[in-house]
């Protein structure tokens, strides 16, 4: 413990090991005795790396008790020679530490002097959404249903603000939603950026399905998994490219 203050502005825990006199942590690093008088060298006070990761998360932690879930949502779409925009309808899905939102339709951008077709090339589009009170906001999912004449679409970044706390994250996706193209799916998501704060890990898993051996044990049907965590869960992910080489998956012995 570094002084008094941190003791009612600390951690909400504390570990209670029997009675001593407090002494101050710069007694032993040589900053400022309890008397007054300067220490040697090492006089400054120095603010531990760990203890600012600490106050940046107090920090976010205290905008997302004030946050009351609405915020704008600025989506821009990728150009170039093969960029184009989507045709599917696009929906984000926001996750916190006590919840997350239902999947959000992104189909009525805020716009004031026309009608326009959002997520085409070149394009931002601004939205507003209401996440409900899902606590501080920990990763985002972007996804689209696949519908239409052109439903892929080369997403470039996502900046969130919130309409009540200011709070502001960008997500930089830069690249295809895309069920059709090589290593693409049409969901990804990104995990909350925050300075001094460690965000959460992607992970990549290998999912193994066995298929039954009896009669009729096959199917062509598209075939999704769900994998739920201590963060939420991945949404839908469709098994349509097994890498175990086999050209239709989940046939009879398979």
């Amino acid at each position: 413990i570094e002084s008094l203050s941190a003791i009612y502005n600390g951690s909400d825990h504390l570990v209670v090991a029997g009675t001593e006199k407090f002494k101050p942590m710069n007694a032993w690093n040589g900053g400022p005795a309890a008397d007054g008088s300067k220490g040697g060298a090492g006089a400054k006070s120095l603010q531990p790396a760990g203890s600012r990761r600490v106050n940046n998360n107090r920090d976010s932690r205290a905008n997302a008790s004030k946050s009351k879930g609405q915020w704008q949502v600025r989506v821009s779409t990728q150009s170039g020679p093969e960029e184009h925009g989507t045709s599917s309808r696009v929906f984000i899905t926001v996750y916190g530490r006590q919840g997350s939102s239902e999947p959000i339709a992104l189909s009525m951008p805020i716009q004031t002097d026309c009608i326009v077709d959002p997520f085409q090339a070149g394009q931002e589009d601004e939205f507003e959404i209401n996440t409900g009170p899902i606590g501080e906001v920990m990763k985002v999912r972007l996804s689209h249903d696949c519908s239409g004449p052109a439903p892929d679409w080369c997403v470039g970044q996502l900046v969130m603000t919130d309409a009540h706390t200011a709070e502001q994250l960008t997500f930089d996706f830069n690249c295809w939603l895309s069920d059709s193209r090589p290593d693409c799916e049409p969901s990804k998501e990104l995990p909350a950026v925050r300075e001094g704060a460690r965000p959460l890990p992607m992970e990549k898993y290998t999912v193994e399905v066995r298929t039954g051996s009896c009669f009729n044990a096959s199917t062509e049907a598209a075939v999704s998994v769900v994998l739920f965590g201590d963060y939420g869960d991945t949404g839908p992910r469709k098994l349509s490219r097994p890498v175990s080489g086999a050209q239709q998956p989940f046939q009879m012995g398979q």
